[in-house]
């Protein structure tokens, strides 16, 4: 099943983050990779749009692309010996032994990431454990709006 018929077909309060890696970070996440329990997917989310929000956290949109199943865990693996996943949404603090140690994991996982497909999917959250919507054909940008009037939210 299709990454966009997975998530469109399940209720985005129903989804259940297994584990969130962040890889960038400015007062909210802003590119990762995530697997859900349920519905059972991963993907690579980028940052859209994000919208402050005065009473709690930001919104924020990002567009998703597809990934192989085992590919957050190959990268959890890769990433061990900085230690293991604190919470269900990791920031992992990027120390290694040695830069070449660095730049080794970093080459691994820029070289997983690159076999993700675009998808057109774009996400609502505020956290990537409270999931608030999904578009599924999301591909051109908005003439004249930003994306969160786009999406009427």
């Amino acid at each position: 099943m299709t990454l966009c018929k997975s998530l469109c077909k399940t209720k985005v309060k129903d989804w259940c983050t297994h584990l969130a890696i962040v890889f960038d970070w400015d007062n909210g996440p802003k590119q990762g990779i995530c697997q859900l329990a349920h519905p059972k997917c991963e993907f690579v989310y980028d940052l859209l749009a994000a919208r402050s929000n005065p009473n709690g956290l930001d919104d924020r949109l990002f567009r998703l692309r597809g990934v192989q199943i085992g590919t957050i865990d190959k990268i959890a693996s890769l990433l061990s010996i900085i230690g293991p996943p604190s919470s269900p949404v990791w920031i992992p603090i990027w120390r290694f032994p040695s830069d070449n140690y660095k730049k080794a994991v970093d080459s691994e996982i820029d070289a997983l990431l690159s076999k993700s497909s675009e998808t057109g999917i774009v996400i609502w959250t505020q956290n990537m454990q409270k999931y608030l919507g999904c578009w599924c054909e999301s591909t051109v940008q908005p003439v004249d709006l930003d994306w969160f009037t786009h999406f009427d939210i």
